[in-house]
């Protein structure tokens, strides 16, 4: 996975990297979390 410039639609890359980024780790459902609850 590259990171080479700024995305065209934010909010489906940032949920491509969010899965990319789940599925490397296993967590409890309660940890997946929404992207509204998200802190930069």
């Amino acid at each position: 996975m590259t990171i080479n410039s700024t995305p065209q639609n934010p909010s489906s890359h940032a949920a491509k990297l969010r899965s990319k980024a789940f599925g490397c780790i296993e967590l409890d459902e309660k940890d997946m979390g929404s992207s509204d609850d998200a802190e930069i």
